[in-house]
């Protein structure tokens, strides 16, 4: 199996890292090993960052300076990444056993997948809006710009299942597709349109999105900014400007 690093930014809420960190440890996974950038965490995340490593766990801490934020973060670990392929992670998710072998073995199945993301669930695993297109025509300017659907029952087990956008919490890309397209956008702040920009960047550059529907994946949606609210909402409209401005007009005339 071809080697990965798992990339995942975070910033205090210590408990919900290490849950997160087992299931990868729990996964049977070998060639792998865990970037986790620490956002400048004030409370036991550093603590139990080098307990992991001490413990001989292959994880690679990096922390920060100062505070960059969700997207900033994961592009310092994407600056270092070394192996072929890259899993996008969130300190809020628990994965399935399977779920990063899955993503890897169906993703070198298909050379035209530039981002592949896995398949999100509720804590009771009930799916959470696991298919996303985007809008064409005057749509694709409005803020409700997006249909989001969970996967249909009949293809639940299918290999691959082409969009326009997935979920940055569990997704996949190759060291291939992150040398031509680069990091994150950094103009935008607090973990928004940032995956929508990036799989835009990513279809731009001449490959697809998809979902893998038997990767799968918990996400216990936005626990690392239940304490940052008000800031993420506020960069939510920052940000949605900031993706019209460089996308809306592609979209809309099917240029992507």
């Amino acid at each position: 199996m071809d080697n990965v690093s798992l990339v995942i930014p975070c910033y205090n809420h210590w408990r919900t890292t290490a849950e997160c960190l087992a299931t990868i440890f729990n996964s049977g996974l070998t060639d792998y090993k865990v970037i986790v950038v620490d956002d400048v965490s004030t409370d036991a995340t550093p603590k139990l960052l080098q307990t992991v490593i001490s413990q001989g766990y292959p994880v690679q801490v990096i922390t920060n300076k100062e505070n960059k934020g969700y997207i900033g973060s994961t592009n310092v670990a994407l600056k270092i990444v070394d192996t072929d392929f890259i899993a996008l992670m969130n300190n809020d998710v628990h994965l399935d056993k399977m779920c990063i072998k899955n993503l890897i073995e169906t993703y070198k199945k298909h050379s035209d997948v530039g981002v592949l993301g896995a398949a999100q669930f509720d804590k009771h695993w009930k799916p959470l809006s696991q298919l996303k297109f985007f809008k064409r025509g005057e749509e694709a300017m409005m803020i409700d710009h997006m249909v989001v659907t969970n996967i249909p029952e009949e293809l639940q087990n299918a290999e691959i299942i082409y969009c326009d956008d997935v979920h940055f919490a569990c997704a996949l890309i190759s060291k291939e597709v992150l040398n031509k397209v680069g990091l994150l956008d950094e103009d935008m702040k607090g973990g928004n349109y940032d995956q929508e920009s990036y799989c835009c960047a990513v279809k731009e550059a001449g490959w697809r999105i998809a979902v893998c529907p038997t990767a799968k994946y918990i996400h216990y949606c936005s626990v690392s900014v239940a304490d940052q609210w008000g800031y993420y909402c506020q960069m939510l409209n920052v940000n949605r400007q900031i993706f019209f401005k460089k996308w809306g007009q592609k979209l809309k005339e099917s240029k992507i």
